[in-house]
């Protein structure tokens, strides 16, 4: 029996052949909707989708017709250099070959950021001054040397024009459109995930089509929350505007119960429950919770990491299992205190502030800034009861310990994506971040509020700690 399709997905699979740009809530089913509409194409055409990371287009992989090709935008930019080789500081190794080490120490950060921010926002390696100033301004640097800065930058951008020296992760899509390097053209264009994307993602859906190709784009200017990583806030509004978009909804949910929904309102109006959705259940408990309140299975979401290991520490203290996400956060913070080379706590607490002012002093933005604290407070709260500095690197192991099928720990920007029965959002009043100063800033912390509350499939509990 063929599936019974909502009034939003009939409109878009009524208009098969129109450029499109489609608007999907959180659970809105537009996976299922984007495969439709890639099995309703013929199969002698030459057809590509998009997918924002690696896991989602390995999982495209299974469900697409087997003449849609998924891949990330990285690999294929990688797939168009006719050499290539990975050079992760490839800007830095620039920085360090015209400075000595003094001023490389003192400035490097800045250089890597303005020029990474250049190669995720400007498709050409010819620098207008101007424009370079304008890049500063929007990143928001702490910097008392812009003409140097400016200087240094318009020569290192010069120079990784060149991709014979080794390419970084910018570079896979920079490097293929500053050097004119012929893109495959493909009939149809599907891209998800859109409203992530910077301007040079833009520039590569342009250089895929051909005059007579097809696009359709899927993103939820809602989920917008990697402003952060180079994303264009604006990014589905230009695309709608540069490629003469028709604009599809998909306003219905079919993962969140109408208790849910309804919390999820005030933030998207416009959010619909599944006509047979279940009830549902929100509820607060504060402080009033036990190790023992968290089904196995369930996820708990923070903005930040610092309230995330104070709650780890007592369900270790409880003997209670649970997976935190993000090893490489252990990974760093072990990296941090080995750093240290601290040889008693008072040695360790000294450093560790020292640490924290010298990283804020060369932080570049606000959120940066943001991210520097919570590090500190981690280190600050994984400190406590510990005699000596080697006990908290046996923490940071007990914590950071993968364990399947058991409680999961994440921030909300990792659990993007993610969805779990139950769902408890700790220390809601984390949202907005203190360091949230702009529209758009703030904007994207009521996204990360919406995302969190959207991850529940059935009960959601706001609790604290």
């Amino acid at each position: 029996m063929s599936p019974i399709h909502s009034s939003y997905q009939t409109a878009i699979f009524s208009d098969p052949d129109s450029s499109k740009r489609i608007d999907g809530v959180a659970g809105c089913g537009k996976t299922y909707v984007l495969v439709e509409l890639a099995k309703s194409l013929q199969p002698d055409g030459n057809y590509v989708f998009l997918a924002f990371n690696k896991t989602i287009a390995e999982e495209l992989k299974s469900r697409l017709p087997y003449y849609v090709h998924a891949s990330t935008f990285h690999a294929l930019g990688r797939s168009l250099l006719p050499s290539f080789r990975l050079r992760k500081f490839r800007t830095s190794d620039f920085f360090k070959d015209m400075v000595d080490n003094k001023t490389y120490f003192a400035n490097f950060k800045n250089v890597t950021t303005v020029v990474s921010s250049w190669k995720n926002s400007m498709p050409t390696a010819e620098v207008n001054p101007i424009d370079l100033a304008d890049c500063i301004d929007q990143i928001d640097l702490d910097c008392d040397n812009e003409a140097d800065l400016l200087q240094w930058c318009s020569e290192i951008i010069v120079q990784s024009a060149d991709y014979s020296n080794g390419c970084d992760f910018d570079d896979m899509l920079w490097l293929p459109v500053v050097n004119n390097l012929p893109f495959p053209k493909v009939d149809r264009l599907f891209v998800d995930e859109a409203q992530d994307l910077n301007l040079i993602q833009h520039e590569f859906i342009q250089r895929c089509l051909h005059s007579d190709s097809q696009l359709t784009i899927v993103g939820d200017p809602f989920q917008a929350i990697y402003g952060f990583r180079g994303a264009d806030t604006e990014s589905l509004d230009k695309l709608t505007t540069r490629f003469a978009l028709k604009h599809f909804p998909l306003s219905i949910t079919y993962r969140c119960p109408t208790a849910i929904v309804t919390e999820a309102k005030p933030l998207v109006p416009h959010l619909e429950s599944a006509p047979d959705a279940a009830s549902g259940q929100v509820r607060k408990l504060g402080s009033t919770w036990s190790p023992d309140s968290f089904p196995n299975a369930a996820a708990i979401l923070c903005r930040n990491h610092a309230p995330l290991v104070m709650l780890a520490l007592r369900l270790l203290s409880a003997g209670r299992p649970f997976s935190y996400a993000g090893r490489d956060l252990g990974s760093g913070l072990e990296k941090i205190v080995r750093s240290f080379r601290a040889d008693d706590m008072i040695e360790y607490k000294t450093k560790l502030d020292f640490w924290r002012d010298k990283k804020l002093v060369s932080a570049k933005t606000r959120a940066k800034q943001g991210v520097i604290e919570d590090k500190h407070q981690v280190l600050s709260i994984l400190s406590g009861g510990c005699t000596t500095p080697s006990e908290i690197l046996t923490k940071i192991d007990q914590i950071f310990l993968p364990n399947k099928n058991a409680l999961i720990l994440s921030t909300i920007h990792r659990a993007k994506g993610l969805e779990w029965n139950n769902v408890f959002i700790l220390n809601e009043f984390l949202l907005p971040s203190k360091y949230a100063k702009t529209e758009a800033e703030l904007q994207q912390e009521n996204n990360l509020r919406y995302v969190a509350i959207t991850r529940s499939k059935e009960n959601l509990t706001y609790i604290s700690i």
